[in-house]
């Protein structure tokens, strides 16, 4: 009898020392757990997007190849999951490309420079084709805004990115068109002299600053048909030309479009002339100074236009 309480106390205290070490094995996994939790989340939160470090558009034949690396706030390469808005614009500023998707990760790759081959770190690359460009005028410059999933967004811009571009013809039509939509249409004439004057159109015309590249310009044109009506050869002089509007006065600049210099009889010449200066608020009466001759006695003839904006 008493050997089988010896048996039983021995099996009582086995179970309690089994069911203690299972209960110290669990609390065990379960600091474990939360503990490499803790590091992974600390981990992930160093290594967080923190910039754009490279952004490039390359353009390869009819692709355009782009692609971006992140860095950490310590500046090391790292990855992210966010969004990715890009938005190409051509030297005018004017949007001829956008897009917008999601990346992963996972989707970032171990980058290299392909003349070079040397590793630059884990980049995402995608390609857009040249026909799912708008045209545009000159070079372009694309930015790209990475937002991270928690809010963050990152911005970085690549220059001197090849687009569809626009022709000469193209580019000249393209302002033309826009001016002529514009433009007040008149068809005022005045005879002085040896000339027939007409006053064709005026307004406010936007143009790039030497024709065919550089900036966005708006100049005041006024165009003009100048006719020799004389027996002899003569010139309309346009250089001391002018626009007044009460006690103000706007000179007409280098790049007028109307030569209209020792002109034979019977000769029609057209072009435009252009005033830089004119602010885009002018509004109101206005007196055109087209330009003067002379007659058989040598006495100026000026030749105004008055109207109204």
């Amino acid at each position: 009898m008493q050997f089988k309480r010896s048996l039983l106390l021995v099996a009582l205290l086995t179970a309690v020392v089994f069911i203690t070490g299972c209960v110290s094995e669990s609390s065990t996994k379960e600091t474990t757990s939360s503990t490499s939790k803790a590091l992974l989340e600390q981990t992930s939160s160093a290594n967080a997007p923190a910039n754009i470090n490279m952004f490039s558009a390359v353009s390869e034949g009819e692709i355009l190849r782009l692609f971006f690396l992140l860095e950490d706030a310590n500046g090391q390469n790292t990855v992210g999951n966010g969004e990715v808005a890009v938005q190409i614009k051509d030297s005018r500023g004017k949007d001829v490309f956008t897009q917008r998707f999601n990346v992963k990760t996972s989707d970032f790759t171990d980058y290299q420079f392909q003349l070079t081959g040397n590793g630059i770190g884990k980049a995402y690359e995608w390609r857009v084709n040249q026909k799912d460009i708008q045209k545009g005028v000159s070079t372009g410059t694309a930015n790209i805004t990475f937002t991270t999933t928690d809010g963050k967004t990152l911005k970085a811009t690549a220059t001197y990115v090849q687009i569809p571009e626009y022709t000469v013809d193209e580019i000249k039509q393209l302002y033309e068109n826009q001016y002529n939509k514009n433009a007040k249409t008149i068809g005022t004439v005045k005879t002085k002299g040896n000339f027939e004057i007409t006053l064709v159109k005026y307004g406010f015309y936007t143009h790039l600053k030497y024709d065919t590249w550089g900036d966005e310009v708006t100049d005041f044109r006024v165009d003009m048909k100048i006719k020799n009506i004389g027996s002899e050869q003569d010139s309309f002089i346009t250089y001391d030309d002018a626009i007044l509007q009460g006690s103000n006065q706007y000179k007409s600049s280098f790049n007028n479009k109307l030569d209209t210099s020792d002109m034979r009889p019977g000769v029609i010449k057209e072009g435009y002339l252009l005033f830089e200066e004119v602010p885009k608020t002018l509004t109101g009466q206005i007196q055109i100074i087209a330009g003067k001759s002379y007659n058989a006695a040598f006495h100026e003839l000026t030749t105004e236009f008055d109207v109204v904006l």
